[in-house]
């Protein structure tokens, strides 16, 4: 009888423990099927979640002012993580001899023009937003500066960038490149790009 109610009372007390650290575990631990909010990268304090056509087309001018490529990259769509294809038609002068653009070119160009430049800024004129819901249009004119060796090149046109929702946020997954300078020598981001790979 002694052993039987040494048993019990062991089992009792385990059974105790075990509702002790099962209370504890609860109630101090998140829940782990419970999302996140998403967080800003703490080494760029100008980084903006690109929830609107403005906050995504501030990460590229980032993007080239600071030389950041992980920034730049995220805000083209993955088509391993979309089912959005991305595609780049260039100025009629210069998209001829480019082939054919895919989004690894596209990163690739811009991991290129960043180590090939001393300086690299890139500006935004006034936006054209047309907003289908599920999809943006934005017509925007640009201007690229680069510097190398002391001599500035500008290349200036217009974008169109077509912008989907992906998780909440926007990703450019087209792009369409215009020159709408009459300037003389004035070359478009299709002329830079063709620039990177000769």
């Amino acid at each position: 009888m002694k052993n039987t109610s040494i048993r019990i009372l062991k089992r009792t007390k385990f059974l105790f423990l075990l509702f002790i650290l099962a209370f504890v575990i609860m109630f101090s631990c998140a829940n782990p099927f419970d999302t996140r909010n998403v967080e800003t990268p703490d080494n760029n304090p100008t980084y903006q979640l690109p929830s609107t056509p403005a906050a995504l087309l501030n990460n590229i001018t980032e993007a080239f002012e600071k030389r950041d490529e992980v920034l730049y990259n995220n805000t083209f769509q993955d088509s391993l993580s979309t089912d959005f294809i991305f595609y780049f038609i260039g100025d009629a002068d210069n998209f001829q001899f480019l082939g054919y653009w895919t989004l690894s070119r596209e990163l690739e160009h811009f991991s290129l023009i960043v180590k090939s430049f001393d300086e690299l800024n890139l500006t935004f004129g006034a936006q054209f937003v047309e907003d289908y819901g599920d999809s943006i249009l934005v017509h925007i004119p640009y201007e690229i500066k680069t510097v190398k060796d002391l001599k500035n090149q500008y290349f200036r046109g217009e974008v169109l960038f077509k912008m989907k929702y992906y998780l909440s946020y926007l990703i450019i997954y087209g792009w369409e490149d215009f020159n709408n300078s009459s300037t003389v020598g004035d070359s478009t981001w299709t002329r830079l790009k063709r620039s990177s790979f000769n």
